[in-house]
C-alpha cells in the first residue's frame, strides 16, 4: 500500500511479507512542475537485490538533506567546519556506497518512465504518460493487496508484475 507524506510525495515502506516490485515517485514543485515516476524492477532479480535497490534510492535523498542539515547545526554551534563536513561526508557515503553495491543488479535490470510537466499547461502526451504511469501503478498495487489477501496466487502476481516490467520497457522506447 503506498503511503503518502506531507509534502506530497508517495513512499512505498518497506514490508517483508510484500513483493518489492519497484516504486512510484510523484513529485510537485512550488511553481507547478509535476514529475511522476515509476520504477519496475525485474522480477528476475532476488528480493535482498530489489530491497537494497529500494533502500539506495531513498537513502541518497534522505540522507544528503538530512547530512546538509545535521552539518549546519553543528557549525552553527562552533564546530570546526571543515572537518565536520568531511566527517558528514564520511557518514553519508559509507552506507550510500554499501546499499548502492548491493542493490547494482536490481537497480541495472530496472526499466523506468518519468514524466515531468508544468501543472497549468498539460500537453496531451505528458497527461497520457502521467496517466499511464498512475495506471500501472494501480494495477501493481491491487494486484500486491490481492496477493497478500489471498485473492490470487503468487504465480499470477508474477505474471502482472512481469507484464507492468515489459510494459515500462517499450514506453521507455516510446518516449
Amino acid at each position: 500500500m503506498r503511503q503518502v507524506d506531507p509534502t506530497g510525495i508517495r513512499i512505498r515502506l518497506f514490508r517483508s511479507d510484500r513483493p518489492h516490485w519497484g516504486h512510484v515517485w510523484r513529485g510537485v514543485a512550488r511553481h507547478g512542475i509535476v514529475t511522476d515516476r515509476i520504477v519496475v524492477y525485474s522480477p528476475l532479480s532476488s528480493d535482498a537485490e530489489r530491497t537494497f535497490a529500494l533502500a539506495a534510492s531513498t537513502f541518497w535523498k534522505v540522507a544528503v538533506c538530512a547530512g546538509f542539515v545535521l552539518w549546519m547545526a553543528l557549525v552553527g554551534m562552533g564546530a570546526p567546519t571543515v572537518p565536520t563536513l568531511l566527517l558528514m561526508t564520511a557518514a553519508i557515503v559509507g552506507p550510500g556506497v554499501f546499499l548502492s553495491y548491493r542493490g547494482r543488479a536490481a537497480a541495472r535490470d530496472a526499466h523506468s518512465v518519468r514524466c515531468t510537466f508544468f501543472a497549468g499547461e498539460v500537453s496531451p502526451s505528458a497527461l497520457d504518460v502521467a496517466h499511464r504511469i498512475q495506471q500501472q501503478a494501480d494495477e501493481l498495487d491491487h494486484a500486491e493487496q490481492d496477493l497478500v489477501r489471498g485473492r490470487i496466487t503468487r504465480e499470477e502476481f508474477d505474471l502482472v508484475w512481469l507484464h507492468a516490467y515489459e510494459a515500462t520497457a517499450s514506453r521507455r522506447r516510446e518516449l
